[in-house]
């Protein structure tokens, strides 16, 4: 597949200078591996291990690794079509994240079950939101979190689920959940995993142990760098990029010497910069779009499926919330990102809003509509009416091209006003947060049904249990 251009992105010089600089870090530093198991099988497959415990990766041995990855990645679905996307394939996923609270209005608070419940139907009907990830839900103690609200989503969406493993003691648990819901006969996997380096340049002892714990049957798994420009890599965002391309190639030769060919996915599109005044790590600003933007460029030239996240600063579901969802959402579907990260969430990726996530699912479907552009031919240029007297078609309303194309070539938005301003007045002046929300009842109008079988959920439940005696013991 052929690289994109256009705004904000690097060309194939760029991208190289990043690549060649990202190798010499490799090869020259290393990075540091918290495990002898995962150690010894980089030694076995040609890296250079150091007694600290650091690896170096030569270029020839990376390319080798890396090499055995596929360039697309299937996420499977219980209930609807699998969404396969990568580096051949094209196309691009939207996913929320996870987050320690809700807001609604101006107002956050911690998640608790029924938030939970209620934001993962909410997804499960939104069509431009692709997966559930998870969140942490306060009725859970933190070695908990990650196998019960894995449950929960499952009971609540039939879309691709993403736990977020809050400790190393929940992956039996996890795993033993995500094959109930992969069954005997599903190739493609319904649950994904992923964990980020610790920048800079260090795979944890969690990370390494969720990698091995995970391998061994085709688990997509994400390989997330985060660097904080300024902070924990370079303030140019060219020397943070260098630095979070290796980070993320030394994970995916991790992954493909514990399973040759597994799906993995590039992400150094979790950079974050530094704002030098607050010391907030941003997640919404103009220099980490273009991070990760110009991160799918490096993800090509190494054909892996690439993602990226767009966040907010923003505190509630204002202005600055659409703006810079639209901003990140138009640069990374441009860019080719195959995954993009951040629908529903506010506030430098602590929180998420049901509110937020509506309005995000609509500035997708006009981002939709912007990459599908203009089509012309022969039906769409029309010239059977331009070339006719135009006396015989001063009103197009009612002609058949019309009835034909107006569904295909003009946006039907749902929250956006196309109402004249004494209607609006009519209605109470309603803004896109009030009809985000009266549009979120409607979708949850309808009676709930779960997303697993009687006989799943009750295996799902004896896990739990089981796993939560083990754990409160």
């Amino acid at each position: 597949m052929a690289a994109p251009t256009g705004f904000g992105q690097l060309d194939a010089q760029a991208l190289q200078r990043i690549e060649d600089l990202s190798l010499q870090v490799l090869e020259q530093v290393g990075v540091a591996v918290d495990d002898d198991l995962t150690r010894a099988s980089l030694a076995a497959h040609g890296a250079r291990v150091e007694p600290t415990g650091r690896v170096h990766f030569d270029e020839q041995t990376l390319r080798a690794l890396i090499g055995q990855a596929p360039a697309d990645v299937t996420f499977g679905q219980r209930q609807g079509d699998d969404r396969t996307v990568g580096a051949h394939a094209g196309g691009t996923c939207l996913w929320p994240g996870n987050a320690l609270y809700l807001v609604e209005d101006t107002e956050r608070h911690v998640l608790r079950l029924d938030d939970f419940a209620r934001l993962t139907r909410l997804t499960d009907r939104l069509d431009h939101v692709h997966a559930m990830v998870g969140i942490s839900v306060a009725d859970f103690e933190p070695n908990l979190r990650d196998f019960c609200t894995l449950r929960l989503m499952a009971q609540h969406t039939g879309k691709h689920l993403r736990p977020v493993i809050t400790s190393t003691h929940g992956i039996g648990a996890v795993m033993e959940m995500a094959q109930v819901l992969r069954g005997s006969d599903k190739a493609d996997a319904p649950v994904s995993f992923g964990f980020s380096v610790l920048s800079p340049l260090r795979w944890t002892q969690t990370a390494t142990q969720l990698i091995r714990d995970t391998s061994g049957q085709r688990w997509p798994f994400m390989f997330n760098a985060e660097p904080l420009a300024g902070g924990t890599s370079p303030v140019t965002l060219a020397g943070s990029l260098a630095q979070a391309h290796a980070e993320t190639l030394s994970g995916i030769a991790i992954a493909q010497a514990l399973e040759p060919g597994r799906p993995c996915i590039y992400n150094a599109g979790f950079a974050h910069t530094l704002d030098m005044r607050s010391a907030v790590a941003l997640g919404g600003s103009p220099e980490v779009f273009l991070m990760a933007a110009a991160a799918a460029g490096l993800a090509r030239m190494w054909q892996l499926p690439c993602a990226s996240w767009v966040g907010s600063e923003a505190m509630t579901e204002d202005a600055q919330a659409a703006t810079e969802k639209s901003l990140g959402l138009t640069l990374h579907t441009q860019a080719g990102v195959n995954l993009i990260w951040g629908m529903g969430q506010l506030e430098s990726q602590m929180s998420i809003s049901a509110t937020q996530m509506v309005i995000d699912d609509e500035i997708a479907v006009q981002v939709e509509r912007l990459q599908r552009g203009i089509t012309v031919d022969d039906a769409h240029l029309a010239a059977d009416i331009l070339l006719s007297d135009p006396g015989t078609h001063g009103n197009l309303l009612a002609h058949d091209h019309t009835l034909t194309w107006f569904r295909h070539e003009l946006d039907d938005s749902t929250l956006a006003n196309r109402i004249l301003r004494e209607r609006w007045q009519e209605l109470g002046k309603p803004d896109m947060r009030r009809r985000a929300n009266e549009h979120i009842g409607d979708l949850l109008a309808d009676e709930w049904v779960p997303c697993v079988s009687d006989d799943e959920d009750a295996e799902l439940l004896r896990i739990e249990e089981a796993w939560r005696r083990q754990l409160s013991g």
